[in-house]
């Protein structure tokens, strides 16, 4: 008789902990549960459950205790769609953590596996979801392991963890000797977790650590290497600004150009940090780079270069801000992005008609008006080729990586209205206007070219198959693609009948 094959339920079930009180943050935390102390703006609970939702996770278990009501409050207050959110209480959260899972057995009895986190940890989404998608279908525990552990791990504090053939734990705990990496305080747990909690306790020991000890002798931990994002064990005022430091270091966006990367970025990160302590959201700060580029045109109309040039310099600083704000707390949207994306151009537009009309009063003539037309036109283009780049390919056209040496032509809106600044500062508008037509064309027929180029198959892929092909069967072709098959039968002399079979 074959026994059929066991299968794994992806895991949409977590359980966070979060009953300790966290006696060492409490002057960070005024006093309030750890998970509900403010990071920029949001505060840690609302961050984890938003990670969670994005790796994919649908029902959380929070295991309260000290201040339960207090946290039970503010997650009635959330709207989380898609994420269910159940508390659980601990009547004996002073007792070490592994007390705390055990008040979620009941509610996971019916999960093959589930997630555990530590609310006092903070993930990134991305680091959650590659977790999870890494995890193999077998009867084994997993924990997320930090292999190289950098910044604002606690030597002292930390739980080290030591790996043995095919990753599986061999030792964990504080102080350990020989040890491959830490604990990140991610786990992926089955029902064994509970047993082994049982015999740690009655060994008196309530520890979660103790517990994964016991799976440890049972062959039944292994080890998963983080390999993106990040994750902070938040546990002293030092660990929060660790925290803070690795936040703010996800701010840029992949597809800054030079100026954004080098000189915006520094200024508009201070500023997107003190937004996000107030009420302000981030398409409130898309209007108001908006409203700045109109000013910054207006001015130019009415002959003020050197304002005109200062002010669209400073709405493409604000233009940083509200990606930054969104990531910050948690406000991205595809409303967002698109509204953003179309009041750029409005203004671009708007701007270069009015260097236009400044350039054309001090100099009348075919050339301003030329050059301006050319402008006009050439600005749209860049957009549109990354958007039908990203809809043709699956993947972002990124100046960084896409561009070459044309990068340093600053094409981007970045480097486009830091040419429109200095020539507002130096009164150099009409070479300011040519430089951005030229390079706008430039630019577009270069990355025509270039995506031309990459999609273009590669001579070798036919020839080898046809040298590879016998004459009497014919010769197959493989198309670009590879999905594909056409089979061109070979052309036979006039001599000879066609073959019909072998």
């Amino acid at each position: 008789m074959i026994t059929p094959e066991k299968t794994f339920a992806p895991i949409r079930t977590a359980v966070m902990l979060s009953a300790g009180d966290g006696e060492r943050l409490r002057a960070v935390a005024n006093g309030r549960p750890k998970c509900l102390m403010e990071l920029l703006g949001v505060t840690l609970l609302e961050r984890n459950l938003h990670a969670l939702k994005e790796a994919g996770i649908r029902t959380v278990l929070l295991v309260v205790g000290y201040q339960g009501h207090t946290i039970e409050e503010k997650v009635e207050q959330l709207d989380l769609d898609g994420l269910t959110i159940r508390c659980l209480r601990n009547p004996y959260w002073r007792s070490e953590n592994g007390l705390s899972l055990m008040q979620a057995r009941e509610a996971v009895s019916d999960q093959q596996r589930f997630l555990l986190l530590m609310s006092d940890h903070l993930f990134d989404p991305g680091t959650l979801r590659d977790f999870l998608s890494r995890v193999p279908d077998d009867d084994r525990s997993h924990l997320l392991v930090d292999l190289s552990p950098g910044e604002g791990v606690d030597e002292d504090d930390a739980t080290y963890v030591r790996l043995s053939a095919h990753n599986r734990v061999s030792a964990i705990g504080k102080g350990l000797d020989q040890a491959q990496g830490v604990d990140c305080g991610a786990f992926v747990l089955t029902q064994d977790i509970f047993p082994a909690l049982e015999r740690s306790f009655a060994a008196g020991d309530s520890t979660l650590t103790a517990a994964n000890r016991r799976l440890i002798q049972q062959r039944n931990l292994a080890g998963i290497p983080l390999r993106t994002g990040f994750w902070q064990d938040i546990d002293t005022p030092t660990d929060y600004q660790s925290a803070k430091k690795k936040l703010l270091a996800t701010l840029p966006n992949s597809g800054d150009g030079l100026v954004s990367r080098h000189i915006n970025r520094k200024l508009s990160r201070p500023l997107s940090v003190w937004l996000a302590r107030t009420r302000v959201t981030p398409n409130q700060v898309t209007l108001a780079s908006f409203f700045l580029g109109l000013v910054g045109a207006a001015l130019f109309a009415l002959g003020h270069p050197l304002g005109a040039g200062l002010t669209i310099q400073l709405s493409s600083i604000v233009d940083g801000t509200d990606g930054e704000l969104a990531r910050l707390k948690l406000r991205t949207s595809p409303w967002g992005g698109f509204l953003d994306a179309l009041l750029d151009r409005y203004a671009d537009g708007l701007i270069l008609l009015a260097m236009g009309y400044y350039a054309y009063t001090l100099s009348p003539g075919w050339l301003p008006i030329a050059l301006t037309v050319a402008a006009v036109f050439g600005i749209p283009l860049s957009m549109a080729l990354k958007d039908r780049y990203h809809l043709a390919f699956g993947r972002s056209f990124t100046s960084q990586t896409d561009d070459g040496w044309t990068r340093y032509l600053l094409p981007n809106r970045d480097g486009r209205l830091l040419v429109v600044m200095l020539g507002g500062v130096t009164g150099m508008v009409l070479p300011a206007l040519a430089f951005i037509a030229g390079v706008s064309h430039l630019v577009f027929l270069r990355r025509l070219w270039r995506v031309g180029v990459q999609q273009r198959p590669a001579p070798s892929q036919v020839t080898a198959v046809f040298a590879r092909a016998p004459r009497s069967v014919g010769a197959t072709l493989l198309e670009p693609d590879r999905s594909r098959a056409v089979v061109m039968a070979p052309e036979l002399p006039p001599s000879l009948p066609p073959q019909t079979g072998a």
